[in-house]
């Protein structure tokens, strides 16, 4: 025989009054079913159960003023839950025995990179299209009117284009 409490609703709620119970004796209950709604000084609020069972006795009555912590139902444990809480003991006749390890041999080969150098022209005329400090839309207005925005020098910060 399981008791359900009234679980804590809220920081500062130490009571609050039932509006309705949502179920009746011989009904079965899963958990995180709602039971019962509970009036708090700040809302309504549905009370979920937190085990599953067959409700045996409602020990509460609309309109009844309850405490946080205060049984208001009494339920058998369904056979689900009770084969869930059994606990299974573990096999004890296995023999463990450690793992042995081999170290492994490797080899290390360096690879010799020569070092390259790339020669960079000025920033002239033969930058490319990612360099050109434009936004999207101005890119699109100077495609609409048919001009290069590469032939165009910027006269915004960092020789940015703009409109």
């Amino acid at each position: 025989m399981i008791e359900f409490k009234i679980p804590e609703v809220g920081e500062g709620i130490s009571s609050g009054t039932v509006v309705s119970i949502l179920v009746k004796p011989g009904d079965t209950i899963e958990k995180d079913q709602a039971v019962l709604e509970l009036e708090t000084d700040k809302a309504v609020v549905e009370i979920p159960s937190d085990v599953s069972g067959t409700i045996t006795e409602i020990l509460v009555k609309e309109n009844q003023e309850v405490n946080i912590g205060q049984a208001v139902l009494k339920l058998s444990e369904s056979e689900a839950s009770a084969k869930k809480a059994e606990k299974v003991e573990p096999e004890q006749n296995k023999e463990t025995k450690p793992i042995e390890t081999k170290p492994i041999e490797t080899k290390q080969t360096v690879n010799e990179t020569k070092d390259k150098v790339v020669e960079t022209s000025g920033l002239g005329s033969s930058q490319s299209k990612d360099l050109i400090p434009a936004a999207p839309s101005v890119r699109r207005i100077a495609r609409e009117m048919g001009i290069d925005i590469h032939q165009i020098q910027g006269s915004g910060i960092l020789g940015r284009i703009s409109v």
